[in-house]
C-alpha cells in the first residue's frame, strides 16, 4: 500500500513539473568545473538541474547576482589606470565586454 501511495504522488508532482518547468537553458562549461560542480551538488543532496534553478530563481527574484562579480573587473581596470596593463581603458573595456558576451558575465 505505502509504495502505491509513493509512485501515485511522484506521478503526480512529475505531471505538475511538466506543467510549470517547461523552459530550459543549455550551457557549454569546461568539463573540470562541471564535474567539480557536479560533486558539490551531489554532497549537498542536489541535482545539477536542482542547483542551477535555485540559482536562476534566485537571480529572478532578487534582480541581482548573488555574489560579487565585479571585483576581478576593478582589480584589472585599477592596473590599467595605473600604466600595469599595456592597453588603453577603452581596449580593456571592449576586452571586457567581449569577455562578458562570451561567458555571460
Amino acid at each position: 500500500m505505502g509504495k502505491d501511495i509513493i509512485k501515485t504522488t511522484t506521478n503526480k508532482i512529475k505531471e505538475i513539473s511538466k506543467i510549470k518547468l517547461n523552459g530550459s537553458i543549455t550551457i557549454r562549461i569546461d568539463n573540470d568545473v562541471k564535474e567539480k560542480f557536479e560533486r558539490v551538488c551531489h554532497d549537498m543532496g542536489l541535482s545539477i538541474s536542482s542547483a542551477i534553478s535555485a540559482f536562476v530563481t534566485k537571480v529572478a527574484n532578487s534582480n541581482c547576482i548573488p555574489f560579487d562579480l565585479n571585483t576581478k573587473k576593478k582589480e584589472r581596470k585599477i592596473g590599467i589606470l595605473d600604466g600595469k596593463y599595456d592597453f588603453s581603458e577603452e581596449e580593456f573595456n571592449k576586452l571586457d565586454s567581449y569577455v562578458a558576451d562570451i561567458f555571460g558575465v
